[in-house]
This record gives C-alpha cells, structure tokens and sequence, in this order.
C-alpha cells in the first residue's frame, strides 16, 4: 500500500513542476506580472500562509528526523513512514506553485492586441 501511495504522489509532484514551468514561461514573456506582498488581498495571504504549512511541516519532519537519529530524542507529530514524507513534499509543491501563482497573476491584453 505504502508503494502504492509514493506512485501516485508521483505525478502530482511532477504537475507541480509543469506548473510551476508554465508560470515563469509566463513571465519571461511578459504575460504575467510579479505582485509585492503588501499588495495582496488579506484573502490571498491566509491562503498563501496556509499553502506554506505543508513545506513548513515537511522541513520539521526533515529537521526532527535528524535528531531523532542523532540525538535520539522523540519529537511530536513525526510522521511514522517515507510514504507521508512524499505527501507532505505533494502538499508542498501544490501549496508553493499555487502561491506563486496568486503572486504571478496574468496581464489583461491591451486593446490594441485584440
């Protein structure tokens, strides 16, 4: 089952990636422009920090993993196998191309180009 479940966060990983390429292709073409931080909608910025938690969990698996083979100390909420490793790295790059989409969003076409 474990197998099971890493083979099928595969390709979500890998749309993540696409995504994320399609994005900056957007960019460097000038299709889509890059917003600051202060310019979001308190909307958008709840739904960006709440995209983050899952790389934010993801770093402390990673981080209390090394201690617990160091140091041998127990941390809470450690995940128990690999397979919730790779999902936490899905929920990641979902959450992280979707904010950098929020924060990339399309430049309506001039008039001129229609």
């Amino acid at each position: 089952m474990d197998f099971l479940l890493a083979v099928v966060s595969t390709p979500i990983i890998f749309g993540c990636y696409l995504w994320y390429r399609k994005i900056e292709a957007g960019r460097s073409r000038g299709e889509r422009v890059s917003k600051k931080w202060r310019e979001l909608s308190v909307k958008n910025r709840i739904v960006i920090i709440a995209a983050f938690l899952p790389a934010a969990f993801l770093l402390y698996s990673f981080v209390g993993t090394l201690f617990v083979r160091l140091v041998l100390i127990n941390l809470p909420l450690m995940p128990s196998s690999p397979v919730k490793f790779i999902w936490a790295a899905a929920f990641a790059g979902v959450g992280s191309t979707y904010s950098i989409a929020i924060l990339s969003p399309r430049v309506p076409p001039k008039m001129s180009d229609r």
